[in-house]
């Protein structure tokens, strides 16, 4: 059955693929047909003259309707010629393979996609879903003991992606002994994180003010040449205390507990060591000097 050229100029479908059509044969006729169909439209008949011009319209209508079918361009015509009307849903083009059928958007930055549906151009209808709040943003790890963080960005699960605090600085914590004062007594303290010992050098006083709580004894005291010692110590300055055992003259610590014993040598000049410990703001030292004998002369000499 043909459908009506009124019709098909009453819908932008119908025109468009009017259109469409007509440019492959004659634009003139498209423009007669459109001006015969808007006389047709918008001139109501309003005696008997004008019931014969709407006849004679009808008539030219159907007449162009007959001349379009022969050229193929109008739909539904009867079987004298013409294209049947497509049922296609993307007339007047060809449904393209798996219309209609699901589909995947392109992904997010973490591989997120939405679902959608094959269009008449081949297309999804499906967009990339947004990336995470977030995503890619600056962020900070959790600080050290220094308060120092590495930099990431936030990864798709919302965390940072720099997880893991910096190491501490070499040796930060680690007991330490500061500045000698005039007899080589040094307080004890611990790496800073600037890498510094946060002893501060012990008052003069300290040098005749030793405490017998912080004891250390050698045995032999008296080595000769090359010989060994023995050093003991056992701390008794109070609750908390922090001890070092450490040679004096250069403040290298031997031990931190607050008792036990260590072999020292070879002694081969006079060397001083000195037991110290800290509690609270208070410090008690003591010392102990172990000495190389001189078999030539009998005397010790220092090396």
């Amino acid at each position: 059955m043909r459908i009506s050229l009124h019709c098909i100029l009453a819908s932008p479908a119908g025109i468009l693929y009017l259109k469409y059509k007509y440019m492959r044969s004659s634009l003139v006729v498209f423009l007669l047909v459109f001006l015969i169909s808007f006389v047709a439209v918008f001139s109501p008949p309003q005696s008997a003259k004008g019931e014969v011009v709407v006849q004679i319209v009808d008539s030219v209508v159907s007449a162009i309707e007959d001349a379009l079918c022969d050229l193929n361009i109008l739909w539904g015509c009867d079987g004298d010629g013409g294209p049947a009307a497509p049922t296609n849903a993307c007339a007047p083009a060809s449904d393209p393979p798996n219309y209609n059928g699901a589909c995947d958007s392109p992904a997010n930055a973490c591989g997120t996609t939405n679902q959608g549906t094959i269009q008449c151009d081949g297309s999804c209808s499906a967009t990339a879903p947004a990336n995470p709040a977030n995503y890619g943003n600056v962020c900070n790890s959790p600080a050290n003991a220094c308060g120092a963080t590495n930099q990431g960005t936030i990864q798709c699960n919302g965390s940072c992606g720099a997880q893991f605090a910096p190491p501490n600085p070499a040796n930060y914590g680690n007991t330490c002994t500061g500045s000698a004062n005039s007899c080589g007594l040094r307080n004890v303290g611990t790496i800073s994180c600037a890498g510094a010992c946060t002893a501060i050098t012990p008052s003069e006083s300290s040098c005749t003010n030793l405490n017998s709580c912080a004891a250390v004894t050698a045995n032999p005291e008296l080595t000769g040449p090359g010989g060994f010692s023995t050093l003991s110590w056992a701390a008794t300055c109070g609750s908390g205390q922090a001890c070092a055992l450490y040679n004096t003259s250069d403040g290298v610590i031997l031990a931190t507990s607050t008792a036990g014993n260590k072999s020292v040598g070879p002694i081969n000049v006079i060397t001083k060591y000195a037991l110290t410990c800290n509690v609270g703001s208070n410090v008690y030292s003591n010392t102990v000097i172990v000495s190389p004998s001189n078999a030539r002369s009998g005397t010790y000499e220092e090396f």
